[in-house]
């Protein structure tokens, strides 16, 4: 599998302190690569080839007085790409799905790249981005913007219309404005719950002396309700 690594330095946000892994899916030659290229580094290549693989483009933002590193993961649209998608989705934050505007069967295949996200995802929540590309050829369009919008409602999903080619509006960069503080919401609250849950075994173990207290728990305290007499926890 061909692989290729890009960075886009911002000398604002020169660390981070929180990274964002964002999937790029979508079928073949709906201009993924082309429009990561766009939002990244602001340039557009009409002889842009086919993924073979997986690109990794990295986007570094100030998200909510964060330094974050967003990993943007542009794949092979094909069948081929499907026998390596666990690994693809594995630790994903939020996901891009994009279709081009002026093939039909494109809008046809969100639905199922949708559901191989869910399914890969499990219960974890995921915020997602539909694109839909090649808002430029208006006069080719084989998707209207009333089936777009109805689809992202039904499928709770942020959508925009937009092309990597003449860039009309900024409304690619708009859009990913809107989403990437999703993601990071998201990702910060999935964390704190994964966190709280496994402390929270951690904890009980320990008091059943199944395991020595972990470090991060040697700070809690076993306090009595004042109203109930029953003993609760507290984090000092």
């Amino acid at each position: 599998m061909q692989k290729s690594l890009s960075f886009l330095e911002n000398s604002s946000v020169p660390d981070f302190d929180f990274p964002l892994k964002i999937p790029i899916i979508g079928d073949s030659s709906v201009g993924k690569t082309s429009l990561m290229r766009r939002l990244c580094f602001g340039e557009y290549s009409g002889d842009t080839r086919p993924t073979t693989g997986v690109d990794l483009l990295i986007l570094r933002r100030k998200l909510e007085g964060r330094s974050v590193q967003i990993q943007l993961w542009d794949t092979a649209g094909g069948e081929r790409f499907r026998t390596l998608s666990a690994g693809f989705y594995r630790g994903a934050h939020g996901a891009v799905i994009v279709f081009d505007l002026s093939r039909k069967e494109t809008f046809s295949s969100v639905k199922s790249w949708q559901s191989e996200l869910e399914a890969h995802m499990g219960s974890q929540e995921c915020p997602v981005l539909l694109l839909a590309n090649k808002s430029d050829l208006e006069a080719d369009r084989e998707v209207s913007e009333e089936d777009i919008a109805r689809f992202a409602a039904d499928n709770r999903l942020l959508f925009a219309e937009v092309s990597a080619k003449s860039n009309a509006g900024n409304r690619l960069s708009k859009a990913f404005d809107d989403f990437a503080p999703r993601v990071l919401r998201s990702a910060i609250d999935g964390n704190l719950a994964r966190e709280f849950q496994e402390n929270g075994k951690a904890y009980q173990e320990a008091k059943l002396g199944l395991k020595p207290t972990p470090p991060s728990l040697r700070n809690i305290e076993i306090a009595k309700d004042p109203h109930t007499n029953k003993k609760c926890c507290g984090v000092l």
